[in-house]
């Protein structure tokens, strides 16, 4: 996969994707969506005062918004300890990027087949870990420059977009600028979820 340093990059980091999959898929038999709301997301980290029945799911979603909008990325100290129960390897690879990054928030971000997120900037870098990625889905950046293609680069005159496969690469995204993600996947299973693992980075 050829990218552009501008708006992703492919760090030297690999973890067990096998590993990932597994206990995700085991994750969701555990039901945990099920209070998640439509945002199909799940947090992995969470305020040292947070309530214990809020653990799952209090990182997700914006810190603009309701509960949440007083809160800041450096609030989020601690990995839940129950992931550490029902997914070690995934609670060992949050530890390992908190000790190698300055990381807040971490999230399991879900994006179901036909489905696109509105078009945002944010203030911090994110690192994605991918864990199912549908081949078409895409992470896009609104952009005016030509840029080269690949099979893995979908390019319009209103920007450019990166599948990032799950291949166990950590990616580094630059997400001050406009950007999205899509997934054009048509059928309406688990099996073409777009599931990452994002962790969100800690301003000083």
């Amino acid at each position: 996969m050829r990218v552009t340093d501008d708006f992703i990059k492919k760090l030297d980091i690999r973890f067990d994707v096998e590993c990932l999959k597994k206990e995700w898929w085991n994750l969701l038999d555990k039901n945990l969506l099920d209070n998640m709301t439509k945002l199909n997301q799940i947090g992995l980290t969470h305020t040292e005062s947070c309530d214990e029945d809020k653990r799952w799911h209090q990182a997700v979603g914006s810190l603009f918004w309701d509960e949440n909008r007083n809160l800041k990325e450096r609030d989020f100290t601690h990995i839940n300890v129950e992931l550490k129960k029902l997914c070690p390897y995934i609670w060992e690879v949050c530890d390992d990027m908190k000790s190698k990054f300055s990381i807040g928030r971490i999230r399991i971000m879900i994006m179901k087949p036909n489905t696109t997120y509105a078009m945002h900037r944010d203030f911090e870098r994110r690192w994605h870990l991918p864990i199912d990625a549908p081949r078409n889905s895409f992470l896009y950046f609104r952009t005016n420059e030509s840029h080269i293609l690949t099979d893995d680069v979908l390019e319009s005159s209103h920007g450019v977009g990166f599948h990032i496969p799950a291949n166990g690469y950590l990616y580094e995204t630059d997400n001050s600028l406009w950007h999205t993600a899509v997934n054009t996947s048509t059928e309406e299973t688990n099996e073409y979820d777009r599931v990452h693992i994002l962790f969100d980075e800690v301003l000083s």
